[in-house]
This record gives structure tokens, C-alpha cells and sequence, in this order.
């Protein structure tokens, strides 16, 4: 148990998650909107700000960015605040899309997790390892088990590939309001059921080849 700061809470599924295991859990959310839900429906505590310049207090014995590190102006600046903000000894966990994936080299740019222009960096490991240490945190180790990612992307970009609306099943899976139920909707679905074996298998074997879609990287403070 400890202080744990999640960076990009979003609407605080984890933050909540956090809190119920027995963390005093604090998130940094840039939407003020996506903050007050994490507020009223978990009764967290979220700070309005960026990754960078938000009003949080460290130490902190574990930071988390759960797929957000892309979405940053500055990754290596977010990095050093992370870093700035933990105790000696402390846990950087980082999750961001895997861009050596064999998803992504099959994908190109029909990849469901290239998602530009919301993405404005992509990273391999090698790339995200020489970041955090840069940062002047130690690499323990990367992990690359993420079944949401793996059957999600490979679904949908095989749907892409297919020349459907771009992301459109995900759009639909979202509620996004450019999405709604129709033809087009119904037909990705049923490609989508008859796709879905080999999108269970590749959650399996992809990881264990050290080539999922998504990566976790965990890193330290050296204590001294």
C-alpha cells in the first residue's frame, strides 16, 4: 500500500480500482469534464491539469500513464515530472500501443492503434526503453499481455483492411455518434463473429512472442 498518482485517469475506472485495493490514489486528467465524473461516481480525487504542469504533490510510490504517453506534446518532459514526482525506490508503470507489434507491421496504416492524429508518437520497445532511461529511471521489465488491445486491433483493422469504414465497429463499440446501427454497422459484426477465433488466438500467442499490440513497460527510481 502507498500513494499512487495515475496519470490520464480518464473517467477513473482505475483510479477507483486503486482506491479499493487500499492505495490513497490520486489522478491528473486534462478534461475537466471526464474529472468531475471520476468525482461523482467514485468519489476519487482527480486534478485538473496536464501531465507536465498539474498541481499534484509527490512522493508517490507508484505513477501510472495507461495508454497516454503517445497522446503527449512532450513524452520525455511528462517522463522527468513522473520521475520528479516518485519516491526513491518508486514504480513508473507505462502502457502505450507497441509499434514493432506484428499487428502494426501487418496493419500499416489501417492499424486500429495508429489512430492518428489523436496519437502524436508511436514507440517500440527499444524507443520507450531509451526514453525512461534517459528519464534517469531503471527498466525492470516490459510486458506485452494486453487482450482488449490484441482482439480489439485485430478485428478491427482486419476490418479496415477490408475497405469498411475506417474504425467504424470500434466507433460503434464507443457510442460514438458517427457510428449508429446500420448496414454497414451490422456487416462489420458479422465479420467481425466469424474473425474473432483468430483474434482469441493471437491475444494468446502474440504476447508470448513478445509481439503484442500493447506494451507495458515498469521502471524504478534508484534510490540513490
Amino acid at each position: 500500500r502507498g500513494r499512487l498518482l495515475d496519470v490520464g485517469s480518464g473517467r477513473g475506472r482505475f483510479l477507483a480500482a486503486a482506491k479499493r485495493a487500499g492505495w490513497e490514489a490520486v489522478g491528473i486528467e486534462f478534461e475537466p469534464g471526464l474529472a468531475a465524473m471520476s468525482r461523482d461516481r467514485y468519489g476519487v480525487e482527480v486534478v485538473v491539469g496536464d501531465a507536465v504542469t498539474a498541481p499534484v504533490e509527490g512522493p508517490f510510490d507508484v505513477v501510472t500513464l495507461w495508454h497516454v504517453l503517445e497522446h503527449l506534446p512532450d513524452p520525455a518532459e511528462a517522463l522527468a515530472r513522473a520521475r520528479g514526482l516518485l519516491a526513491p525506490g518508486g514504480t513508473l508503470v507505462v502502457s502505450v500501443p507497441n509499434n514493432d507489434s506484428w499487428q502494426a507491421r501487418v496493419g500499416g496504416d489501417d492499424w486500429l492503434h495508429l489512430d492518428i492524429p489523436r496519437h502524436l508518437y508511436h514507440f517500440t520497445p527499444g524507443s520507450l526503453t531509451q526514453l525512461v532511461v534517459r528519464a534517469g529511471l531503471r527498466v525492470e521489465q516490459i510486458g506485452y499481455l494486453y487482450p482488449e488491445m490484441e482482439v480489439l486491433g485485430v478485428l478491427q483493422t482486419s476490418l479496415n483492411k477490408l475497405g469498411l469504414d475506417p474504425d467504424l465497429l470500434y466507433r460503434f463499440a464507443k457510442r460514438d455518434r458517427t457510428a449508429g446501427l446500420g448496414p454497414d454497422v451490422l456487416l462489420s459484426l458479422f465479420l467481425a463473429a466469424a474473425l474473432t477465433p483468430i483474434a482469441l488466438t493471437a491475444a494468446v500467442v502474440a504476447p508470448l512472442l513478445r509481439s503484442g499490440a500493447s506494451m507495458q513497460l515498469s521502471a524504478t527510481r534508484p534510490s540513490l
